[in-house]
């Protein structure tokens, strides 16, 4: 089990417009249903380790402290996500879900319109709203914003201050979902009707110019139809990942750092398989749209890709030397020394890494390794050739295949290598899973979600400055920079 979804069903006040399951708060019940969660995940989960989960509601950040350290106590997690109130945001409740291991929190915010709050029976304000989310910054980056429109009340010009307040609040993520009144709420049972489906429209496509023209990426239409038909593979299953309700008609991605972390974690089924590439699909298509090509190649959008690039071309050519010079092998040796480097550093020989970026035969390896894996290869290829040179002139005759390998032995045993064999490893795993669809099953062990400052590499400021660099120098970085 990788995902498990947490209901919490307890709510202050209910919502005129929710369906869900909820019941108004008591203490007493509060206990007892978390005393059943507690033996149920003992049950099912005991022995099955759960590496992602979200809990929603209801009202899950309704619980006192103590019942939020009782519920942490039974969660045992490496991604967590959790939904809050703007009225229930404390320090105290913020601090004990960030030493909890919790890394996204998901606000329902509804609207910036006191009058829009108080129809939906929302216990907060406006100004609560902007206090509060300020106040949840300071503990997370990861925040999402539920944000709804067409209210029977509301007129465009209420969605526009909406919008422009949630822009100004600069959070990564928001959900957007247009009111559906569902029979049994309140809104139902006062038969209140639906807004026009003309001003619905035009809601709809205000918000979404808005984003995109402050940055967001939108989610809309066939992609996000197919990445809920993915994620409903889990919940038909029983396991809601909580990433994405299916009321949602619009969601705006500002950031990719969370949506591509819980991707990273989707590798254990044939259905996470087929929800990580509905994910991936999304990013991609950003990545490309900002490349300008594939993403095989979005390692070339480092700043220090080239200066890496460049330095071990040197240090191979004094490599290729050593073995022509001091080694008694056929043509073959290139290749074979070569690969037993890569198979030190990354546990893939070329053809094994070939084939999980999935390059053509025209492709070269080394350009598409990341920086930091060029400079480690280069730092093997510079020590080897120096001890190949020096076991030779100790003989004092060319050295035989055996000769070599024994002296490569002994050269990756130094100890300085582990630390850097597994920092080079874990930004190869987790960047190619993160940015390229590209699992490297003999590093699953060292795949971690990517901070913000690897997002800047590779699609922030930071490589917009690399792709100024290519277009002043085109001709001189044609062959470092082959397009699909």
């Amino acid at each position: 089990m990788r995902s498990v979804y947490i209901h919490i069903p307890f709510c202050k006040s209910i919502c005129s417009y929710c369906d869900f399951c909820k019941f108004l708060h008591e203490e007493v019940y509060v206990s007892e249903y978390l005393n059943e969660l507690e033996k149920e995940i003992e049950k099912y989960y005991d022995n099955d380790p759960v590496r992602t989960i979200y809990i929603g509601g209801g009202t899950p950040s309704i619980l006192s402290i103590n019942n939020l350290k009782k519920l942490f106590d039974i969660s045992k997690l490496e991604e967590f996500t959790f939904e809050m109130n703007i009225d229930d945001i404390t320090d105290e409740k913020l601090l004990l879900l960030k030493t909890n291991n919790v890394n996204r929190i998901s606000i329902g915010v509804q609207s910036f319109n006191d009058v829009n709050l108080k129809y939906l029976n929302r216990k907060h304000t406006k100004s609560e709203i902007i206090n509060n989310v300020n106040l949840t910054k300071k503990y997370f980056d990861n925040i999402n914003v539920d944000l709804m429109f067409a209210l029977p009340i509301e007129k465009l010009n209420v969605l526009k201050k909406d919008v422009k307040e949630f822009i100004k609040l600069n959070v990564p993520h928001i959900s957007t979902y247009s009111l559906i009144i569902e029979q049994n709420t309140v809104l139902a049972i006062n038969k209140v009707k639906p807004i026009e489906e003309d001003l619905d429209y035009k809601m709809y496509h205000y918000i979404l110019k808005e984003l995109e023209k402050n940055g967001y990426e939108i989610i809309k239409g066939t992609r996000l139809k197919g990445f809920i038909e993915a994620a409903s593979l889990f919940n038909a299953a029983g396991i809601d990942i909580g990433i994405i309700s299916n009321k949602t008609t619009l969601l705006a991605i500002f950031d990719f750092k969370a949506f591509l972390n819980i991707a990273m974690l989707l590798v254990e089924s044939e259905n996470a398989r087929i929800l990580r590439q509905a994910m991936l699909n999304i990013v991609i298509d950003l990545v490309n749209k900002k490349t300008g090509g594939a993403t095989k190649y979005i390692n070339q959008r480092d700043k220090d890709f080239l200066h890496s690039y460049l330095q071990e071309d040197d240090y191979r050519r004094e490599f290729t030397d050593a073995l022509r010079d001091f080694v008694d092998m056929n043509q073959f040796k290139y290749a074979i020394f070569t690969d037993m480097i890569y198979q030190s550093i990354f546990k893939e020989n070329a053809k094994e890494y070939r084939e999980v970026l999935n390059l053509k035969k025209s492709d070269r390896t080394r350009d598409t390794f990341y920086s930091e894996i060029l400079d480690l290869i280069a730092s093997y290829e510079c020590g080897l050739a120096e001890m190949i040179r020096k076991k030779a002139e100790l003989e004092g005759r060319k050295i035989t295949n055996w000769e070599v390998r024994e002296v490569f032995k002994e050269f990756e045993e130094l100890p300085h290598w582990k630390p850097l064999i597994n920092g080079a490893r874990t930004k190869m795993a987790s960047r190619d899973l993160a940015l390229r669809d590209s699992f490297h099953q003999q590093l699953e062990s060292y795949i971690k979600p990517l901070d913000q400052s690897e997002y800047d590499k590779f699609l922030g400021a930071e490589s917009d400055q690399v792709a100024r660099l290519m277009d002043e120098n085109r001709d001189v970085l044609k062959r470092l920079k082959e397009r699909e």
